[in-house]
């Protein structure tokens, strides 16, 4: 994994699983010594990946979920009120606001500069289906289908339930998306809770606030870093959909 070492991934692993627990606790499941765990936490919590809180004597450690991310750009660069169309973050790169449902359609064309086979990383939490639904469908399927005449593939994070969601989708949109998608994993129901789609496309990352319409891509290489570290995390503590059942919801 980009980044994250054997034991870090492991320590990521437990916490992606069940926040909220002591040293000892996760040192348990991860079967890392305490002292060991307890500093591996502790480098992961100033690189930002996890959080901490006391309680009474004890620290308690969770892992920093995308949508937490995502909530901490958009109160840092306040992309609701007053960002201006493309914002310098000096020498750590860039941030750029696209705003309305075209400036998410435009979010999604900018991967379609990928070469023929290449692969983007997905997050879809279930809140934000119910937007996508009202969105243009045949807008979708159509950029869908330049994806697929590229051969570009999706893999992907949902939430348990997304089946039903995309099922109130319009067929032709359904089939043409789930075309693209080489991997799914599901991951609890709520975990993510958000409207926020996130993106990872080579140095870019796109996170995409249905809810308001509001789109934010940005390129800086330790975002990328910690986005390309919280996806494997989600990914390997997700449940595979057999390529069959990916099949049977076209």
């Amino acid at each position: 994994m980009l980044g994250i070492s054997e034991k870090e991934q492991k320590l990521l692993g437990v916490l992606a699983r069940q926040d909220g627990l002591n040293t000892c606790a996760v040192a348990e499941e991860a079967n890392v010594p305490r002292v060991t765990t307890l500093r591996i936490l502790s480098r992961l919590y100033k690189r930002g990946l996890v959080s901490r809180r006391a309680r009474g004597r004890e620290v308690l450690w969770s892992a920093l979920h995308p949508p937490v991310i995502e909530a901490n750009f958009m109160e840092l660069f306040a992309a609701n009120s007053a960002v201006s169309p493309a914002t310098s973050l000096s020498e750590v790169g860039s941030l750029t606001v696209f705003r309305g449902m075209e400036g998410i359609m435009e979010t999604n064309r900018r991967i379609l500069s990928a070469k023929v086979g290449e692969r983007f990383l997905a997050i879809e939490p279930n809140g934000i289906w119910q937007y996508v639904k009202q969105s243009p469908q045949d807008a979708w399927t159509h950029l869908n289908k330049l994806f697929r005449q590229k051969n570009i593939l999706v893999e992907m994070i949902a939430e348990a339930g997304f089946e039903k969601h995309l099922e109130e989708t319009d067929p032709e949109m359904r089939r043409t998306f789930l075309d693209l998608i080489t991997d799914i994993r599901v991951v609890p129901e709520r975990l993510l809770d958000s409207a926020t789609e996130i993106l990872i496309f080579r140095d870019q990352i796109f996170f995409i606030d249905w809810a308001h319409e509001v789109a934010i891509e940005i390129k800086n290489p330790s975002t990328m870093r910690v986005m390309h570290a919280m996806f494997r995390v989600l990914q390997q503590s997700g449940k595979p959909v057999p390529p069959k059942d990916i099949r049977q919801l076209r």
